[in-house]
């Protein structure tokens, strides 16, 4: 959702895919009654709507040559190197996207504007004259060698890159940890964008009959331990050794935890097992046990932790099923707690998820409502109070200031 809810509204009906509604790309749009924007759906909408287009290539972009960090300028070499690989996969668009071609000068403003955010270029000694931080130097981006592999940036090939990057998006996404297409090991061949809108079109809330704590048994819990008993490939172990070592991110867990997946779904010629040939096995229990452990570490351990604490970890495979199992439970208290508060707004709510109170019109009506209580309460609760309780807060009159507060 997050590379879509810039460019408009959800919307969700109980038996029907999500949809959007677009944001006005004008006022005199916003404005005009006719011209206001209906709900589209949503895969047609990412394929076709110029902006999110862009977008959706320059997120690809940052991930193969990283832009500048935070506030910080580019350095000349890293504006030169995005700029080309800039240009290459804007000559790719405009082949594969006429849309882009009827407002050039429009299209061409929006994509230099992403493409390079943080302004101009700025030599290597600027950061001492302004006394600020030293320009970004050109930096590999998470899908760097997935599609430029081990090729140094002065001898990158933009264009065959650009390639790559349109056939990811449009045609055959790739598995970013070695680059190779996913079709290899899926029959569900399809781009980066297509597969992105799918799912977010699918992304719906689980009906009440449906929701369930885990996605396992506890049989697939005590396989999941018993392969765990040797500490190489017990993938808690593994990643809190590191830890002390190192503050570890969700990218270096992630390849720990790849290594030991593969070893524990590993086919009699030393593969590794595709999704589908493991639920055809009967083993999705199994495989979603494995989904929470891999889904526990991205968020714990996410870059975006605040800077200098380090997050407890599980001490072993027994300690993170019983972590996984608990917060099962308490996705399951959450669901009760919001079912009683929709049942404040429609009694009806306890008999399904049918009633209109599940809509995503309906659920915004009630935040709407909750928002206009919340400052109401706000601004009543300190209007009532006067000079003196602002003062001297304190409730019991003998324990108040005996003297006059002016």
């Amino acid at each position: 959702m997050r590379i879509i809810r810039p460019y408009g509204r959800s919307v969700v009906k109980r038996g029907e895919e999500r949809e959007i509604v677009p944001r006005p790309k004008s006022r005199e749009q916003a404005a005009s009654q006719s011209a206001r924007p209906y709900p589209l759906a949503i895969p047609a909408f990412a394929e076709d709507d110029p902006y999110i287009i862009i977008a959706q290539w320059i997120s690809a972009l940052d991930k193969v040559i990283a832009k500048p960090r935070g506030t910080n300028k580019a350095s000349r070499e890293l504006y030169g190197l995005r700029d080309e690989l800039g240009n290459a996969c804007w000559n790719r668009m405009i082949v594969r996207h006429e849309f882009l071609r009827t407002q050039p000068d429009e299209m061409k403003r929006v994509w230099r504007w992403k493409l390079h955010p943080y302004g101009e270029p700025e030599p290597e000694d600027a950061g001492k004259k302004h006394k600020r931080s030293k320009p970004d130097t050109p930096r590999k981006g998470r899908w760097y060698t997935a599609f430029a592999g081990e090729t140094e940036f002065g001898q990158l090939d933009f264009k065959e890159i650009a390639e790559a990057l349109e056939e990811h998006l449009y045609c055959d996404q790739r598995r970013i940890h070695d680059g190779h297409p996913r079709s290899e090991r899926t029959e569900n061949k399809k781009g980066l964008i297509a597969a992105r809108a799918e799912s977010v079109a699918k992304s719906l809330p689980a009906p009440a009959d449906e929701k369930k704590p885990v996605g396992w048994t506890g049989q697939d819990e005590q396989k999941f331990l018993d392969f765990s008993r040797d500490p190489a490939v017990d993938p808690a172990v593994i990643i809190l050794e590191a830890n002390k070592k190192r503050s570890i991110f969700s990218g270096a867990a992630g390849k720990v935890i790849a290594e030991c997946y593969g070893k524990y779904f590993s086919d009699a010629a030393g593969g590794v097992l595709t999704r589908q040939a493991i639920r055809n096995a009967g083993r999705g229990g199994e495989l979603a046990l494995w989904d929470a452990v891999r889904t526990y570490y991205r968020r714990l351990l996410s870059a975006k932790q605040k800077p200098g604490l380090k997050p407890t970890l599980p001490k072993d495979a027994k300690a993170l099923v019983a972590l996984l199992r608990a917060q099962g439970t308490n996705r399951q208290i959450n669901d009760m707690i919001r079912l009683g508060r929709l049942l404040h707004y429609d009694p009806g709510a306890a008999q399904g998820d049918s009633t209109p109170v599940f809509d995503s019109d309906k659920q915004a009506d009630i935040k709407r409502a909750e928002a206009f209580v919340r400052v109401w309460r706000t601004a009543i609760s300190q209007a009532r109070c006067t000079v003196a309780n602002w003062i001297d807060p304190e409730i019991d009159p003998e324990k108040r200031v005996a003297r006059d507060i002016l």
